[in-house]
């Protein structure tokens, strides 16, 4: 049977939806990578030499997937102005460029068995949000982990959505505990 994946949603808006979002699969299985990883590093320091990490090739394309992102993000120097209340209004042009460059970054440096990038494409422009490229959900969550474009901001809500961007890659066996839990903590979220 051939996955589908659909862009995600926020779903998170009452009591009651918390309270399903606790009872739920993913929220267990989001608990238990970050349990598993964060208990993979106890004792470590983000200086650990990377012998002693075993840094994949994957874990390593992610770290130049991050790269490149910062590359954008350079291409957006904050302007000294002091108009927008909010934050700095620059953020909203490096999240525009982000949005439309991150599926052929994901491409780039994620190579997944199941991507279908004429699926994907297909799909966005029909606003056919079921695919079978896991490259929607990804770019979703990895994009809404650089914050709020609308309000200008960053929180816990985001730094989530990176999380459950790695989560992805491990269920999508692109990364592994036995190879990456120690590197995913060390050296891509410490990037």
């Amino acid at each position: 049977m051939t996955e589908l994946y659909t862009q995600p949603a926020k779903r998170l808006r009452t009591e009651e939806d918390l309270k399903l979002f606790i009872a739920s699969q993913t929220y267990k299985d989001l608990i238990e990578f970050v349990v598993e990883i964060a208990t993979s590093v106890h004792g470590l320091t983000l200086d650990e030499d990377d012998s002693k990490l075993n840094v994949s090739e994957h874990c390593t394309n992610i770290l130049e997937l991050l790269s490149q992102i910062y590359t954008i993000i350079d291409n957006h120097p904050v302007v000294n102005d002091t108009t927008s209340r909010f934050g700095k209004t620059e953020f909203r042009d490096f999240y525009d460029e982000l949005d439309e460059r991150l599926v052929d970054l994901i491409h780039k440096h994620i190579d997944l068995q199941s991507k279908d990038k004429d699926s994907f494409a297909k799909n966005n422009e029909a606003n056919n949000h079921d695919t079978k490229d896991p490259t929607v959900e990804l770019k979703s969550y990895l994009l809404n982990s650089w914050g709020d474009r609308g309000r200008i901001d960053y929180g816990s809500g985001h730094e989530l959505n990176f999380t459950c961007f790695l989560l992805c890659l491990f269920k999508l066996k692109f990364l592994t505990i036995e190879n990456d839990d120690k590197s995913t903590v060390l050296r891509i979220f410490a990037k």
